[in-house]
């Protein structure tokens, strides 16, 4: 079909399609009219999402700008919002079933969430609350209050989960309180059993006293081992008849030895002039032996002291041994009460930094709760609406003229389609029907203004300015 053809048939049904384009716009247009107006009062909403935290003070980041929008915009719709409007503008009366009062503020809430709308502006943290609604006096109200449950709603969501959360952490408190207080008990009962007031001091005083007597019985040993050794060899040496070095420096011994000399050299000399038996001979050999007898006694003495000596050091060592064990077993003792005194003071310290830390989370908590500050503001309230949003005649109208357009000319054409006309030479050339002739159509006014004579020879006129018909042999 081409447009020819298709002029054709709009000409031809004019008059169904005409009707039905003028009851189109009719009833749309009476439908328009009869449809109740609606009035849309808009409130905008800031949402401060850089703004820092009130508890904790860190800013938000920024990468989080857009879901945190996204997630304003579901609080706003949501059925707690909506319920909260209903309780604020008082849409439910009270009744004693509260079944049936929490039932009726759910409808009415959903009856809120269908007029209302939300609609985030780009690049921005402004948010349009719309609401919709036949009154304009209540679309105002009814945004207003939904700004307004939102704010409390966002404090909601923020305190709600940090009072559950004080909660938690108060009992948890209370319970390192006890524990706490059980540790500090058992670690002063062990003090006062042991007898503590400084561990640490105690026994670093033990300690340098087992220091020090460690240190004294090492040098009586050494000095002990020396003494019995001089002892030993002082008498080897007297038995011998030798000299030991501790003999021979007491100078008792050397005057003595000195005098055996002189008296020897005496003997020697005077012994070369006198007899035997002479008077002074004699009696040099009796000093010479009463020295050599002094000498000895005196090497005896010395050996006497030596042995005494070696006694006394070994005594004062058995002694100073035994205060060394009697200390090392005071300090072992010392260090096992420190590390049982070490093992109470950690099990305070936990219990301590356990409570602490459960503390400071109940005060941020607990600040948290009680935050009454939220990051979002009403910018402009809304206005009672003083012309409505809708319906709009005009675009009804214009809807109406383009909706009756189409249904006529589709009607014309799908009874054109069910009973098929010839209407030109085209359609029979469509159809492959041999076309025998055609005859011209002649306006009124032509026939109207005819020459006499016509009928006999006329000019004739060029084949387009002929519409034929054609007829079918």
């Amino acid at each position: 079909m081409n447009m020819k053809q298709f002029l054709s048939i709009l000409r031809a049904r004019w008059m169904l399609i005409a009707a039905i384009f003028v009851g189109v716009v009719a009833v749309v247009m009476i439908g328009t009219s009869s449809m109740a107006k609606r009035y849309k009062a808009t409130t905008a909403v800031l949402v401060d999402v850089r703004a820092s935290d009130v508890t904790t003070g860190q800013a938000a980041n920024p990468g989080f700008v857009q879901g945190y929008i996204a997630t304003q915009v579901d609080i706003v719709t949501s059925q707690r919002v909506a319920v909260r409007v209903v309780e604020m503008l008082k849409l439910v009366p009270e009744g004693k079933d509260a079944a049936a009062v929490e039932a009726a503020k759910l409808k009415a809430a959903e009856g809120i969430q269908k007029g209302l709308s939300v609609k985030p502006a780009r690049d921005s943290s402004v948010i349009d609350v719309v609401y919709t609604d036949t009154d304009p006096d209540r679309a105002a109200k009814v945004v207003n209050a939904v700004a307004q449950a939102y704010i409390e709603t966002s404090i909601r969501v923020k305190t709600d989960p940090a009072a559950k959360s004080r909660e938690f952490f108060e009992s948890q408190s209370r319970e390192l309180r006890t524990e706490l207080e059980e540790a500090q008990r058992k670690l002063g009962a062990f003090q006062r059993t042991k007898g503590i007031t400084s561990a640490d001091e105690r026994l670093d005083v033990e300690t340098a006293r087992l220091n020090e007597l460690s240190s004294q019985v090492t040098t009586l040993q050494a000095q002990s081992i020396d003494s019995r050794r001089r002892g030993e060899s002082a008498r080897q040496g007297t038995s011998s008849g030798g000299s030991v070095a501790e003999v021979m420096q007491s100078p008792l011994i050397q005057t003595l030895k000195t005098d055996q000399a002189r008296l020897d050299a005496r003997l020697r000399e005077r012994s070369a002039v006198l007899g035997s038996q002479h008077p002074e001979i004699v009696r040099l050999q009796q000093e010479l032996e009463s020295v050599r007898a002094r000498i000895e006694s005196e090497a005896a003495s010395v050996t006497d002291s030596l042995s005494r000596t070696a006694q006394v050091n070994a005594g004062r060592l058995g002694e100073l041994e035994g205060s060394l064990a009697a200390q090392r077993a005071k300090v072992l003792a010392l260090r096992q009460t420190r590390s049982e005194l070490a093992l109470y003071e950690r099990d305070v310290e936990n219990a301590q930094k356990a409570y602490d830390a459960v503390q400071a989370r109940l005060s941020q908590t607990t600040l948290e709760s009680r935050v009454g500050n939220s990051n979002v503001s009403v910018i402009s309230p809304a206005e009672v609406p003083v012309r409505p949003s809708g319906p709009a005649p005009e675009l009804w109208l214009a809807v109406s003229l383009v909706l009756g357009a189409l249904l006529g000319t589709a009607t014309a054409m799908a009874l054109e389609a069910m009973n098929r006309k010839v209407r030109g030479t085209q359609d029979l050339v469509a159809v492959d029907v041999p076309m025998l002739g055609a005859v011209r159509r002649v306006p009124k006014r032509n026939i109207k203004d005819r020459r006499p004579g016509w009928r006999k020879g006329g000019p004739r006129r060029n084949a387009s300015d002929v519409s034929s018909y054609g007829a079918a042999g």
